[in-house]
């Protein structure tokens, strides 16, 4: 009697456990679920990212002078946008005006597909008859294109405007340019310290070239040198 009453009262302490438990596993194969669930559609976002195309369209300054400006089209993605379509708003009239000939170009009807980082950059206009007045107009630039991939669509629009360019210089130049110019200085400083006759010519040597040139004629020299006195000791 005494076992059986044992047994049913330990019954009844271990059978709300059981529930308890049962209820755990439920709630944490739900979340196991949920968390895997979210982590299959970030993962899948990332690829989505990852495989991507973005076009931009942008002015950007000439590399000799700010007074000339390019235009630049570039997907800054790492997916390739394919079936490009484009669309510029622009006023006709201003542009002509300004001498700027987007609206003629055959980039914008040829440029149906663009991989990931290629770009384009061709001359857009003077900064300094861009300025004048009147002023350039903005000119709207619109693509429509889609993922290589994904076939998904994407759209957006660009506005060229000139007016963030007033005041603006290019600071530094280039190395080549920085380069081309101190040669023209030194050729102009040669010719004014030389105005008679030819200027001195320069050649530039390698330094360990001029060391084997030094050694080479030092030997000569010594073997020379050598030569002679063997002949003078001859009888």
């Amino acid at each position: 009697m005494d076992t059986t009453l044992a047994y049913e009262t330990l019954s009844k302490i271990v059978s709300p456990l059981n529930d308890i438990q049962g209820l755990l596993t439920l709630l944490l194969t739900t979340i196991l679920v949920i968390l895997n669930y979210k982590l299959a559609k970030e993962t899948k976002h990332i690829r989505e990212i990852e495989s991507e195309p973005n076009i931009e369209v942008y002015l950007s300054p000439h590399e000799k002078s700010s007074s000339f400006i390019n235009m630049a089209i570039k997907n800054n993605g790492r997916g390739t946008a394919r079936n490009i379509k484009w669309a510029i708003n622009y006023d006709e009239a201003n542009a002509k005006d300004k001498g700027i000939t987007i609206g003629k170009m055959s980039l914008f009807k040829v440029l149906h597909y663009l991989p990931a980082s290629e770009h384009f950059l061709f001359y857009f206009g003077s900064s300094i008859k861009l300025l004048e007045e009147p002023k350039m107009k903005p000119i709207e630039i619109i693509v429509l294109y889609t993922n290589d991939k994904s076939s998904k669509s994407y759209k957006k629009s660009f506005i060229i405007d000139i007016e963030p360019w007033v005041g603006l210089t290019t600071i530094g130049t280039p190395p080549e340019y920085s380069i081309a110019k101190s040669i023209s200085q030194i050729e102009k400083s040669i010719q004014h310290a030389f105005p008679i006759g030819k200027p001195p010519i320069f050649r530039i040597q390698h330094e360990n070239e001029y060391r084997a040139e030094r050694i080479r004629e030092y030997d000569e020299f010594e073997q020379e040198f050598k030569s002679i006195r063997e002949d003078k000791k001859a009888p």
